[in-house]
């Protein structure tokens, strides 16, 4: 395998776990004000950024990175951004969880390196 062939491979699951990361960070931080924002309301609004917004925008950053980091033939392009966003989420939690006893810096690099592998690896195959 090229370095050319790695870093193809490389780039779209760092791009895609970058943006994971980025969001449950986020949504972490800001846990404690959708739960107690007119707590109906804010769980709901909870929900909806996890199981709709999130796997959206994961699924759209797969097709962009399909198109145009992997010049993709295929003329159409599959309007089931949610269900692979959700698969990318499902993957990235499942891995963050296992990471979470250990320490700051390996699950770092494991999460930056391994997991950008796999979702790259996947984006690939999808």
């Amino acid at each position: 395998m090229e370095a050319k062939d790695l870093l193809l491979l490389y780039v779209p699951g760092l791009l895609i776990t970058s943006f994971l990361f980025t969001s449950f960070f986020l949504l972490e931080n800001y846990i404690s004000f959708f739960i107690t924002f007119i707590y109906p309301i804010g769980y709901a609004m909870l929900l909806l950024c996890l199981l709709f917004f999130l796997p959206i925008v994961c699924g759209v950053i797969n097709v962009l990175c399909k198109h145009y980091l992997l010049d993709s033939d295929e003329d159409k392009i599959s309007l089931s951004f949610w269900y692979y966003g959700f698969f990318f989420m499902l993957i990235y939690l499942t891995f963050r969880t296992s990471l979470m006893y250990m320490p700051s810096l390996v699950s770092m690099v494991i999460t930056f390196t391994v997991i950008a592998f796999i979702c790259g690896a996947l984006v690939k195959i999808i």
